[in-house]
């Protein structure tokens, strides 16, 4: 039994020392490269281990607030959403916040602020009761507020709404004009830098009504519906309280045309229209609307009649005023 396992084995039992540890190492296959290192081992173990699904972030799409944006709030620029100032990250897409644009709030809103009065530690808020004081700075804040407006909207009025510059005009002139009258200041006589008329008689230029001569006069043809007319510079402002008029045409008094009745157009952008009586004498009359004037227009609306003449006829006219 010995015998035949010694032959089953092929004799190793008379192998010398170190020859099966020899044998052996030529009958494994030799390795080509070098061994695979600790990294590549796992990195193909953790490609044959299962792994969880990975979930895909979806691109964010800038979108409209989901709520009514208050003075202060951050909006994200991200996704457009609106967050509350002490928030760091927009609460739908995470964002950071520390580049987003921070909601201003409207200029009438700026301009009516309540300012926020710091108290000290330890304080407690007054109850305005019976015998609390009123915050004279706040109302002086609101009363300056509501002032600033009330001068823009004016200004823009005055500027593209001739209606309303005309009655700011007015109503200074009005108070000009009362405050001139309380104060005493003489009248004198206001004498025209220039004047020109649309239409006179070669004979009777538009000069001869201010030449303070009697025995010459100002003669235009007289039609209805053109209405003769003066424009007067004086030349400087003044204050116009009254003028004199002498109407007709001196000895002629009856053959021409006479001014019944007067439409003076100022440049303080005002009018008024006078009644003239009929008579050969100077007549005085008062004046309601020359405050601030510079020039004017005089129109003859209506005549007297002549008896044997077609023309309007006016001797002299004097201004007075302050200036």
């Amino acid at each position: 039994m010995a015998d035949a396992s010694a032959a089953d084995w092929g004799g190793l039992d008379t192998l010398k020392p170190g020859q099966a540890e020899t044998d052996i190492a030529k009958l494994v296959a030799p390795v080509v490269g070098d061994p695979p290192s600790r990294s590549d081992d796992q990195a193909r173990l953790d490609e044959m281990l299962p792994q969880a699904a990975q979930q895909r972030v979806a691109p964010v799409r800038k979108q409209g607030p989901t709520r009514k944006l208050n003075p202060g709030d951050l909006v994200c620029g991200e996704c457009g959403e609106g967050n509350r100032p002490p928030r760091k990250f927009c609460h739908r897409c995470g964002t950071s916040l520390l580049q987003a644009e921070q909601v201003r709030a409207s200029w009438w809103r700026r301009v009516f602020r309540r300012r926020t009065k710091v108290k000290k530690a330890g304080t407690r808020p007054k109850t305005r009761g019976a015998g609390s004081k009123i915050d004279l700075r706040a109302v002086f804040r609101k009363i300056r507020g509501v002032a600033a407006v009330a001068v823009i909207l004016s200004g823009m009025l005055f500027g593209f709404y001739p209606p309303f510059r005309t009655y700011v005009l007015s109503q200074a002139q009005s108070i000009k004009e009362a405050v001139v009258n309380v104060l005493p200041s003489p009248e004198s006589a206001v004498r025209p830098a220039s004047v020109v008329a649309a239409a006179a008689l070669p004979e009777h230029p538009a000069k001869a009504a201010f030449d303070l001569a009697t025995n010459t006069y100002w003669a235009a043809p007289w039609a209805t519906g053109t209405p003769p007319k003066l424009t007067v510079d004086l030349g400087k402002t003044v204050a116009l309280r009254k003028l004199i008029i002498t109407a007709g045409a001196g000895a002629a008094f009856t053959s021409n045309h006479r001014p019944a009745r007067l439409l003076l157009t100022y440049s303080n952008e005002r009018s008024e229209s006078i009644a003239v009586p009929d008579s050969p004498k100077p007549q005085e009359i008062e004046l309601k609307d020359g405050l601030g004037v510079r020039t004017l227009t005089v129109e003859v609306l209506e005549v007297h009649q002549g008896t044997d003449a077609s023309a309007v006829a006016i001797t002299e006219i004097e201004f007075f005023g302050v200036g």
